[in-house]
């Protein structure tokens, strides 16, 4: 017997494991073997447009340059893009580099 995907469907797309108010979160790294993405209504808050680029070639859909604050509410569920150092202060990644950085999906939920 085969496990079965767990769907999710996706409020936001930042790129920041971001907490938005006060309450209580789980944050796990996404594992597309286990998780299908439903990013059918997602809204973007990818603040800079080569992320945005990026995002659109690896999800397969097109993620919208939209620098914009969120509020996540309960039971809201945001996909993280992370990169898994710290950039310089000011750096801007073209879409080349991000290409080329190590970087991990996550996925980030409000629970309270």
């Amino acid at each position: 017997m085969m496990d079965k995907k767990t769907n999710l469907k996706i409020n936001y797309i930042l790129n920041a494991p971001i907490l938005t108010d006060w309450g209580v979160y789980e944050f796990f790294e996404y594992n597309p073997e286990k998780i299908s993405l439903d990013l059918t209504d997602a809204k973007s808050a990818i603040g800079h447009k080569s992320t945005a680029m990026f995002l659109s070639q690896i999800l397969g859909v097109s993620i919208k340059f939209n620098r914009v604050r969120i509020n996540m509410e309960i039971n809201d569920v945001a996909l993280i893009f992370r990169l898994r150092e710290r950039p310089p202060e000011g750096k801007v990644f073209s879409e080349e580099e991000l290409k080329n950085s190590e970087y991990i999906l996550g996925i980030l939920r409000r629970i309270k």
